[in-house]
């Protein structure tokens, strides 16, 4: 699960990762039986709004509180339809963002 700090008025970019059993970036996307289904913990708090394939979404934060978002998919592996879940919070605050630190990025391609 990840977690997202948020201030009211910033959008995150989501996007499913697909792992392998090391917990390492599939070097080829598989492909779901059927669209990704998105869901939120609170509307009132943020909008999500997935794409149009599934395969994304967007969390605009709209109020302080907490949301959470889940996405549910399936993949056949092997000839066997198998379930997969993932989730992230996100803590929207509505104070006035200060600039406390910096830090450094990384993506494993």
């Amino acid at each position: 699960m990840i977690n997202v700090p948020l201030t009211v008025g910033h959008t995150a970019a989501l996007s499913i990762v697909w792992l392998d059993q090391d917990g390492n970036p599939m070097l080829t996307t598989p492909t779901p039986d059927a669209a990704p289904s998105w869901s939120q913990t609170a509307p009132d708090a943020a909008t999500l709004t997935p794409s149009s394939d599934g395969m994304t979404a967007t969390e605009a934060a709209k109020a302080a509180g907490t949301d959470v978002v889940t996405v549910d998919l399936s993949v056949t592996i092997d000839g066997v339809s198998t379930p997969f879940s993932a989730q992230g919070t996100f803590p929207i605050s509505a104070a006035p963002q200060k600039l406390t630190s910096i830090m450094l990025a990384a993506s494993v391609s």
